[in-house]
């Protein structure tokens, strides 16, 4: 999928000296858009940072997708 290939790429040219919570938060926007509008129109992208699980219209689990940015940025280097 060529938007996650832009979102990865974005990642991976970051210096992560100089980084914080909103630095890729545009080029995850850009991926969230797109996967909602490519395979559920009903998926509203919000707050991309807490994720819901939901099945038959009953929510699953809840997630926050990082909770801390040094834990962030360990699991990418």
């Amino acid at each position: 999928m060529q938007e996650f290939i832009k979102y990865y790429e974005t990642i991976k040219n970051q210096d992560f000296n100089k980084i914080t919570e909103h630095s890729l938060r545009p080029a995850l926007n850009e991926l969230l858009l797109f996967i909602a509008n490519e395979f559920n129109p009903k998926i509203k992208v919000i707050n991309y940072l807490v994720w819901i699980w939901i099945r038959n219209g009953e929510i699953q689990r809840r997630e926050t997708l990082c909770e801390d940015l040094t834990t962030f940025k360990r699991h990418l280097s």
